[in-house]
């Protein structure tokens, strides 16, 4: 530092400006570093929850669901719970079966049964 002549006090000291791109760029990093350190702990929550809810979902599926293959005598009958993704609105319904006389193809008529129940319905 110098000093102003004949005088005893310092001169003011110059400081660089700093041009806008490169506060600018300080800024918006600092804007995104506060965003991640918002947005990081929210995700992970959200994440931990939602996997808590597809884990119970999983198990009442896992409890609820028949063990095939499914014995039955002659003239048996017997409730089956069986999950598997369903296309939206089905027409049909196929199962395939094995018994003393070979395989056979069961066609369940779902049109009636699932009518509209995967589609959002339109106000006429």
């Amino acid at each position: 530092r110098s000093t102003y002549p004949g005088r005893n006090k310092k001169a003011p000291v110059c400081r660089r400006l700093i041009p806008f791109r490169e506060s600018a760029i300080y800024y918006f990093t600092a804007a995104g570093a506060a965003a991640v350190v918002v947005l990081v702990p929210v995700l992970a929550v959200g994440g931990i929850v939602r996997g808590v809810n597809n884990s119970k979902v999983n198990n009442q599926i896992e409890s609820r669901q028949t063990l095939l293959p499914v014995a039955l005598q002659d003239q048996e009958e017997k409730n089956l719970v069986i999950f598997y993704p369903l296309a939206p609105s089905p027409g049909q319904l196929e199962l395939t079966y094995v018994d003393s006389r070979g395989e056979h193809t069961l066609i369940v008529d779902a049109q009636a049964a699932l009518e509209g129940l995967h589609l959002v319905q339109t106000e006429k």
